[in-house]
């Protein structure tokens, strides 16, 4: 029952039709859900949605689910769970459209890998016509590039959410302190989200020097404190 039980498992995670009608979805329903008007049953449809390809993201890189610590610290270091917090938080708050642009991103690029993996896989003879494989190649490279610009759009949309969430009520207060602990899971397990932060921490200094030398003490104070506030809440799956 064990060894069937796995099977039915790896049959449903493994399944890359299914996997990418999921990506497209997701892109399809973000796009429209940003374009239409009055959009807030959109906006959850394509989180929901999102939330599943997540979800079967996380199943087939982590695996099985095992209760070791290893396996945990494998899956707390994946995006797919980072983004399953991501669509619980903008899911059970104020519908904010700008929420959905980091999830059409890795929808449209993981649309590209499966269309790839699947077309490797059963068609290969497709990918050589209208130099198709080339240009999917030519999306999977630009990765890495798209995922350093859904780092410092997860940077911004904090700014937007601080500004914004108090005019949102009691809700918005809860969207705002889970984002909060969002962005504290994706700067300790992203290289991609220190580097946004260090960009945007080097920009700020080098304007506040030249324009603003006497606001830099104060920075500083503000920025050691964020540091320390950050540092004590994260814990190193190491430890």
């Amino acid at each position: 029952a064990s060894s069937s039980g796995l099977s039915v498992f790896e049959k449903i995670v493994e399944k890359a039709q299914l996997r990418m009608v999921l990506n497209v979805g997701t892109f399809l329903l973000g796009i429209v859900a940003i374009v239409l008007p009055d959009s807030g049953k959109r906006v959850s449809r394509a989180l929901f949605v999102a939330m599943l390809s997540f979800t079967m993201s996380l199943l087939r890189v982590a695996g099985r689910p095992k209760f070791n610590k290893e396996y945990l610290s494998k899956v707390l270091a994946c995006d797919d769970l980072h983004y399953m917090m991501y669509c619980t938080i903008f899911f059970e708050s104020p519908k904010v459209q700008v929420c959905l642009l980091p999830i059409i991103i890795f929808s449209a690029v993981n649309s590209v890998r499966e269309l790839h993996r699947w077309l490797s896989g059963n068609s290969p003879s497709m990918l050589q016509r209208f130099e198709l494989g080339n240009r999917l190649q030519q999306v999977l490279r630009s990765g890495p590039t798209l995922v350093m610009t859904v780092a410092k759009y997860e940077i911004f949309l904090a700014i937007y959410l601080l500004v914004t969430g108090f005019s949102r009520g009691l809700r918005g207060m809860f969207m705002l302190f889970g984002y909060s602990n969002f962005l504290q899971v994706r700067y300790q397990a992203s290289g991609y989200s220190r580097a946004a932060w260090a960009q945007l921490d080097n920009a700020v200094q080098g304007l506040l020097v030249k324009y603003l030398p006497a606001a830099t003490p104060y920075y500083e104070r503000i920025r050691s404190s964020v540091k320390r506030f950050s540092s004590a809440r994260m814990t190193s799956p190491e430890n």
